[in-house]
C-alpha cells in the first residue's frame, strides 16, 4: 500500500525540523539543555535529551534518575529515553 503523498511531506517535514533543533542543541552548554528538558515543545524536548544522552556523564545520568522518579510522566519518559540510550 502506498504511503499519501501528505502524509510523506509531512514526515520529511518534522524530520527537517528535528534535525535542525538537534544541530542547534549541540551548540548549547549542558545547563542549558537541562532546561530546555522541561521546554512545552516536545520536539525541544526530545532534541535536548538526545544530545545529553550522547555527551553523557554523571550529571547526566543523575537528572535522568531523578527524573525517572518525578510524578510529571513527562519528566519520567525523558529520563527513561535518556537511561535507555547510554
Amino acid at each position: 500500500m502506498e504511503v499519501p503523498a501528505m502524509s510523506n511531506t509531512y514526515q520529511k517535514r518534522k524530520a527537517s525540523k528535528e534535525y535542525g533543533l538537534y544541530n542547534k542543541c549541540k551548540k548549547l552548554n549542558d545547563d542549558e539543555l537541562f532546561r530546555l528538558l522541561d521546554d512545552r515543545n516536545s520536539l525541544k524536548r526530545i532534541s535536548s535529551a538526545r544530545v545529553l544522552q550522547l555527551r553523557g556523564g554523571q550529571d547526566v545520568v543523575r537528572l535522568a534518575i531523578e527524573f525517572c522518579t518525578d510524578k510529571n510522566y513527562i519528566r519520567r519518559d525523558i529520563g527513561a529515553f535518556i537511561l535507555g540510550q547510554i
